[in-house]
């Protein structure tokens, strides 16, 4: 069913609306960036939702939204933005720490001790080789 699926919205999908479709995407873009910039950060929370929705494997934009809910103190959706960042790529330690920092309610993943990360981050994915450094 999906391929036939697939064939059926290709179909109905005009070049145009592809189109439109990339110049929507460009536009939310560069409005989250807007956001970002003024450090509205509720603003870009919710651009950047939409954002995340659209490309769903961009693991670091998941990140950067992920800051945005917890600069608003929504640690739970940070902590599930952080989740899809590192199911998507599980070594980017960016995303540790962040997921870290918010799971301890702090402003960024420096005031969390490592050794405070590393236990977090083992008691919920079972492990920490992925944050040994290079």
């Amino acid at each position: 069913h999906f391929f036939e699926n697939l064939r059926i919205f290709i179909w109905l999908v005009s070049p145009r609306q592809i189109r439109l479709l990339t110049v929507f995407v460009q536009t939310l873009s560069k409005e989250f960036k807007h956001h970002l910039d003024i450090t509205d950060y509720e603003g870009a929370l919710t651009v950047g939702l939409v954002l995340v929705g659209i490309n769903k494997k961009d693991f670091k934009l998941a990140n950067v939204v992920g800051n945005c809910a917890r600069r608003q103190k929504n640690y739970k959706q940070a902590n599930n933005l952080y989740r899809h960042a590192l199911k998507i790529n599980p070594k980017y330690q960016v995303a540790f720490y962040n997921l870290a920092a918010s799971m301890g309610k702090v402003e960024k993943y420096d005031e969390v001790p490592r050794n405070i990360a590393v236990g977090i981050l083992e008691k919920i994915f079972g492990r920490v080789d992925l944050l040994k450094k290079k």
